[in-house]
């Protein structure tokens, strides 16, 4: 296919070419698993009467038990003012609490025990469902996507 100046319309036969690139059906499959696998995921929190978002506070503050908003927010790649909205929904149902660590003028967030048992309630079927969908990986694929960098 020859370079063409930018602007210039690429004809359906070409974009379709496109289509068929190794790495374009490499990512077409990662994202149909992704939309599928979610969408799943998903289906089985709401059974469980857990939101996606909530539970993937839950799971980052388990692991990593204070953390601001701000990295809250980066991990789930929406905006501060969403975290601010689950957390604070999160906080009124008593699964987390704000902290002021000394020095730091933002609050940092962490599982309270109720918080706690709730995730390690969720988690054990959570994880039962991602085993049932997910594919396992060589470690040289799992490496290789892990690496895939992050705007």
């Amino acid at each position: 296919m020859s370079e063409r100046k930018t602007g210039q319309k690429l004809q359906k036969n070409e974009l379709r070419a496109l289509m068929d690139d190794p790495q374009v059906r490499s990512w077409r499959a990662i994202m149909h698993a992704f939309k599928s696998i979610l969408s799943e995921l998903e289906k089985g929190l709401t059974q469980d009467n857990c939101s996606l978002s909530r539970f993937q506070i839950l799971l980052l503050l388990y692991f990593d038990p204070k953390m601001p908003a701000v990295e809250i927010a980066k991990n789930m790649s929406v905006t501060r003012g969403n975290i601010s909205q689950f957390i604070r929904r999160m906080e009124e149902d008593g699964l987390v609490k704000s902290v002021i660590e000394k020095g730091r003028k933002r609050p940092v967030y962490a599982l309270t025990g109720k918080g706690k048992i709730l995730f390690e309630r969720l988690f054990p079927g959570h994880i039962e469902r991602v085993k049932k969908m997910a594919p396992p990986l060589n470690e040289k694929t799992i490496r290789s996507l892990s690496q895939t960098p992050n705007p």
